[in-house]
């Protein structure tokens, strides 16, 4: 263990406990000590230091958990927060209640867990939207159980989760599925972000980028398939949306909002010329070949085997 190690996980918030840096910072001493004689100016200093540690750490874990609060009153809760006998923590992908439509909730990664000035448990989340939820060209097309990633970063009662989902990168999703999920946890298929200012679609290169600081080094374990599996784009489920005066020049449709603190109750689907970076729609399945046909068989005839002497 060394200091600029110590201090890239700071940076990246990898300690979710005091007593997780307190082992690190005494792992670094006890090294420096090990590797040096007891008279030496390290060997010193590691002590020194090392005590120095230990009294500033007993000042914290003094403090009231206030003390930490910030400017909106906000404490934050680096262990998770249990709920309904589940823990939630950051990295975390869960369930959302979903006012405009119960039936879809919507699909988030944990940010933040903390408690608000109220004292209510709070998680700070980024939505993904499901296609029906987004502006596209009519002919655009998603894999079964897609989701895009947003820009909306928004502040939920722990009461308004209503269970863990999880989201797999596109490259992974075909080759197998998580490991010891609960029993009909859903799973979704992420590709790319949505902007949803310009209606745009941007296909992700890094995955890691999409994620918390504190999990983005994190990976899981997967149960693979015995080979990669084919996964086929089927047209956009509101495509019938698209109605027969729209053209190419007209302005982008608009999305339907319903409640508040809830993604659109429907999207919209539009024929505007396609960008750059759209992809053109999947080149439809060839029909199978015809089958050859099948030779008819001639009636056998019953001859004679030895004709008569003449």
């Amino acid at each position: 263990m060394a200091y600029d190690i110590l201090k890239r996980k700071v940076k990246r918030k990898k300690y979710r406990t005091v007593e997780e840096f307190m082992a690190d910072m005494n792992l670094m001493f006890n090294n420096a000590k090990g590797y040096n004689t007891d008279d030496s100016v390290i060997y010193k200093h590691a002590t020194a230091l090392q005590v120095e540690a230990g009294r500033l750490y007993d000042i914290e874990r003094a403090k009231s958990d206030d003390i930490f609060a910030d400017e909106d009153g906000k404490i934050p809760m680096p262990n998770g927060i249990l709920h309904n006998g589940e823990l939630y923590k950051v990295g975390d992908w869960t369930h959302l209640q979903n006012p405009n439509d119960l039936t879809k909730p919507v699909p988030a990664q944990i940010y933040r867990t903390y408690k608000a000035s109220n004292g209510q448990s709070m998680v700070n989340v980024c939505w993904y939207y499901r296609p029906e939820q987004t502006v596209h060209r009519f002919d655009k097309h998603f894999y079964p159980n897609e989701v895009v990633k947003t820009g909306r970063y928004r502040d939920h009662h722990i009461e308004e989760v209503e269970g863990k989902c999880f989201i797999m990168f596109f490259t992974r999703y075909f080759k197998g599925r998580p490991r010891d999920l609960s029993e009909g946890q859903e799973i979704y298929v992420c590709e790319a972000r949505y902007n949803e200012a310009k209606h745009e679609f941007n296909k992700i290169k890094t995955w890691a980028s999409c994620l918390p600081d504190e999990v983005r080094d994190r990976d899981y374990a997967m149960d693979l398939y015995d080979h990669p599996r084919k996964l086929k784009k089927f047209p956009s489920p509101i495509a019938y949306l698209l109605k027969d005066d729209q053209r190419e020049t007209d302005d982008l449709p608009k999305v339907q909002w319903g409640a508040d603190g809830a993604p659109p109750k429907i999207g919209a689907v539009h024929k505007r010329p396609r960008g750059e970076k759209d992809s053109p729609p999947p080149e439809p399945t060839p029909p199978p070949a015809p089958k050859p046909p099948t030779p008819q068989s001639r009636p056998m005839t019953s001859q004679p085997l030895y004709h008569g002497l003449p």
